[in-house]
């Protein structure tokens, strides 16, 4: 019996608590974490984030507040014919680049030297 109280003895042997050191105060901690998103983005491997109350009212208010901003533009319209428009104001006054510099490269393959040299 002898040798299971030793036994014991040393399994649950007391261990003697050091005094803690008192830690000296540095620098105040500065958290460097970013903050979560309000809405969490959708993740392709696990499809649409939940969306919790507080979500659902702050994108209520950004939609809000984006109609709002979108309202208090001026509206504009664009006129029926812009494309002649936009012709018209590009050539008006300038010689246009077919005037400038004929027709070139491939557009001419079939002229100038080579084009029927060899047939008799």
């Amino acid at each position: 019996m002898g040798m299971i109280k030793k036994l014991i003895k040393k399994l649950f042997k007391k261990e003697v608590s050091k005094p803690e050191k008192k830690v000296e105060e540095t620098a105040p901690v500065v958290h460097t974490t970013v903050p979560a998103p309000v809405v969490s983005p959708n993740d392709s491997w696990f499809g649409e984030a939940p969306k919790t109350e507080k979500v659902i009212e702050y994108v209520k208010q950004k939609n809000e507040e984006l109609y709002r901003r979108l309202a208090e533009q001026p509206q504009s319209k664009e006129v029926d014919n812009i494309h002649q428009v936009m012709y018209d104001k590009a050539t008006k006054g300038v010689a246009t680049t077919l005037s400038l510099d004929s027709l070139g490269g491939s557009e001419e393959w079939q002229s100038g030297t080579g084009y029927n040299q060899f047939r008799g």
